[in-house]
Formats: C-alpha cells, sequence, structure tokens
C-alpha cells in the first residue's frame, strides 16, 4: 500500500537501499547516477508516493530548476497565428526535454528594451533564439551570470559570445537556389530581415555568392519584422513592378512568404507558373498557404535537444563546444515551387 504523507529522502533510500545523498543526486540531476541505481530510486518514489517539495529545495539549493527561452523576433514572426510557429516549436521540444531533466520551462515573450519584467524572470540557465547583433537578452543575462545557449549562430562581438547550435542557413541557401535552378529559374531574388540577425547575414552573403558564380545579378529587400505579413506583400508588389525579370524568389521568414504570395496573386501573378516561391520554416504557414510553400524540415525537435544538453553543460561548469552542428535541413518540395508543366 502507497504512503500518502510525509514521505522523505530517507525513506525512498532506504526502500532503493542506497544512500540519502544518491537519492538527492538522482532526483536534482546534480551528480551522475548509473541507470541500473536510477531505476530502483524511481521504482520506490513510484512506489512511496514521493513528491519532492520544490520550495524547500529552491532555499536549499538556491536555483529555480527553471530554464527560460527567450526570442527577441517579435510575435508577428516566431509565433504564427496560431502561436505554432517557430519559437514554439522549439519551446515545445526543449520543454519535454527539460521535466525529463526535472527542470520546467519558462517562455519569455519579446519585451522592449528596459521593461521591468524582465526582472522577474528566474532561470538556472536560458535559450535565445536567434539572437541580434547586441541582443538586449544575450547583454542582460551574461551581466547576470545566467549560463546561455543560442539557437541560430550569433553575431560575434563581447555580448553574444556563448555556445550555439548552428541552423545551417548556408545549407538551405545552397539547396533552395539549387532547387529553383533545377525548376528552370533564371533569375531569382531574395528577401530577408531587416534585423540584423547572423541567420539573414548568412542567407544574403551565400545568396550573392550563388548570384556571382551563375551570373545573374542579385535582387535583394529588406523586410520589418514588426510589419508581419504586410512587409512580404508590400515587398512582393514592389518587386513585381521594379524586377519583371525575376522568376523565383526565397523568403527567408515564413511571415513574409504568406504576405509575398498574397501580393503577387492580387496582381495576377501565377505561382508557380510565372514566380516560384519557397521560406525556410517548414511551419503553419508554410504548410496551410495556398499554394502550399516549398520550406525546409529542420529538425527543430532535435536542435531543441542539443541546445539544452549543451546548456545543462555550461549550467554545470563542465566543458563544451563552441558550435554544434544542428541536423542536416531537409528540403519540402511543393506546389509553390514546382516546374511549370
Amino acid at each position: 500500500m502507497k504512503k500518502t504523507n510525509k514521505v522523505t529522502v530517507i525513506d525512498v533510500a532506504r526502500f532503493a537501499g542506497v544512500s540519502p545523498a544518491t537519492v538527492s543526486n538522482a532526483i536534482n540531476s546534480t551528480r551522475y547516477v548509473d541507470v541500473e541505481t536510477k531505476k530502483k530510486i524511481d521504482r520506490a518514489i513510484a512506489e512511496l508516493g514521493y513528491v519532492p517539495n520544490l520550495k524547500a529545495r529552491r532555499l536549499r539549493t538556491g536555483k529555480a530548476n527553471a530554464i527560460a527561452v527567450f526570442s527577441s523576433m517579435p510575435f508577428s514572426i516566431s509565433a504564427g497565428p496560431s502561436r505554432l510557429g517557430f519559437m514554439m516549436e522549439i519551446a515545445a521540444s526543449a520543454a519535454v526535454a527539460a521535466l525529463e531533466k526535472q527542470l520546467s520551462l519558462i517562455l519569455v515573450p519579446p519585451l522592449p528594451a528596459g521593461d521591468p519584467s524582465f526582472d522577474h524572470v528566474e532561470a538556472d540557465g536560458a535559450l535565445v533564439i536567434e539572437p541580434s547583433t547586441d541582443d538586449l537578452y544575450l547583454a542582460e543575462l551574461k551581466k547576470r551570470g545566467v549560463p546561455v545557449v543560442a539557437i541560430g549562430r550569433p553575431n560575434t562581438g563581447p555580448s553574444t559570445n556563448v555556445p550555439y547550435v548552428d541552423l545551417q542557413a548556408k545549407t538551405v541557401t545552397e539547396t533552395i537556389f539549387d532547387h529553383f535552378r533545377q525548376t528552370g529559374a533564371r533569375a531569382p531574388a531574395l528577401f530577408v530581415g531587416r534585423t540584423d540577425r547572423m541567420a539573414f547575414h548568412e542567407t544574403e552573403t551565400a545568396y550573392r555568392r550563388i548570384a556571382a558564380q551563375a551570373g545573374f545579378a542579385p535582387v535583394v529587400d529588406y523586410l520589418d519584422e514588426r510589419q508581419g505579413e504586410d512587409a512580404g506583400f508590400e515587398a512582393a508588389q514592389k518587386l513585381a513592378r521594379s524586377h519583371p525579370e525575376v522568376d523565383a524568389l526565397f523568403v527567408q521568414v515564413d511571415t513574409f512568404a504568406t504576405g509575398a504570395v498574397r501580393g503577387f496573386s492580387e496582381l495576377g501573378i501565377d505561382i508557380p507558373g510565372r514566380m516560384r516561391i519557397a521560406t525556410r520554416y517548414d511551419g503553419v504557414r508554410a504548410r496551410e498557404t495556398t499554394p502550399r510553400l516549398t520550406s525546409f524540415n529542420l529538425h527543430l525537435d532535435e536542435v531543441a535537444k542539443l541546445a539544452l544538453d549543451r546548456l545543462l553543460q555550461e549550467m554545470g561548469q563542465m566543458p563544451g563546444p563552441q558550435s554544434i552542428a544542428g541536423p542536416a535541413p531537409e528540403i519540402i518540395v511543393r506546389d509553390s515551387s514546382m516546374a511549370p508543366t
């Protein structure tokens, strides 16, 4: 019969045949506990109905037993129409991985500079999604001594020198423009965000190199993230009028891509007959836009786990690599970029 009240670490240790310190290490993930011993402790916890006192643990250790996920991308970009976008997919996967380590996850929405709400975020470590140059989150977290890992390559600088998981922007760019070439496109263009993010820099650099090698004139426009779909809509209409030769478009941000589709459609430009379009992230927008958008499976669940594992190393002051290669992006070809028949 299971006990339901006042079960202690000592009770669990006695039942499992180990020391209370070993039980504490297993519960708090403070030191390595071998697999068989951990199984004994888990069985004891289940049998006795032991529930850790989180408040007491925090007072004893001085830790929040939580990690935070930050993104300086506005919600119009990172969260999507149903809040199931790029940021949320990473956060959901990170939350599952964190719970396996007895950690909770705090999702911090984009906050303006100097917002006092930041002072109430208590976490032992943080993941920052695609930080911008001089990212305020990174600078503040580093000032506080909070361990940080970035998802996406950060710009180099004293405030952004943190470990990161590389989202392979160069590979994505090379793959999509090779796909455009194979479908017959000869004058592809690029839309990226105006914010100073390394993902945008890497994409544009790779695109300009491809243009130089293939012999076409590069056409790049820089869109304001805060304007969301409307920025893509306006940029697409401007592109159609000022560069009628363009026959393919890679839109690095999916929010802009859906706006671009709307902009071209309003002008009567057929997709993909006259204009092929693709975006990076295979999220709700890419799958539900008409026509459906060619995009990439970035394996964000694996990315989140890699980032969390590296963050735990930082939190434990253990050595680890500065850069971790994320999973290879996989192109998902859909109606928006099919070769004309």
